[in-house]
């Protein structure tokens, strides 16, 4: 995994049935090159176990950018924010 666009496409396989949104500076367009990459994930599943494999991928991958992965069941005060801001990717 090398791009943003991978990264979408890992996260739409491993969440096909969940919603996932970009937020942060990315989706507002004033990211730098080095921003993170912020992602939440709402499901109404228990994600916990898909979300710690993730993390690893993510990690051990080419990718630059820091990865936030939000699981909103879990920051329910990112709730709102995300869902006026950020861009729905699925």
């Amino acid at each position: 995994m090398k791009t943003i666009d991978d990264l979408k496409t890992l996260l739409i396989q491993t969440f096909p049935n969940d919603k996932i949104y970009l937020f942060g500076s990315r989706a507002k367009k004033t990211e730098s090159v080095y921003s993170d990459i912020d992602i939440a994930i709402e499901s109404t599943q228990d994600i916990h176990q898909k979300l710690s494999s993730l993390k690893y991928i993510i990690e051990e991958s080419n990718l630059i950018q820091k990865v936030d992965l939000v699981n909103l069941a879990k920051a329910p005060y990112l709730k709102d924010i995300v869902k006026s801001e950020g861009i729905v990717w699925h």
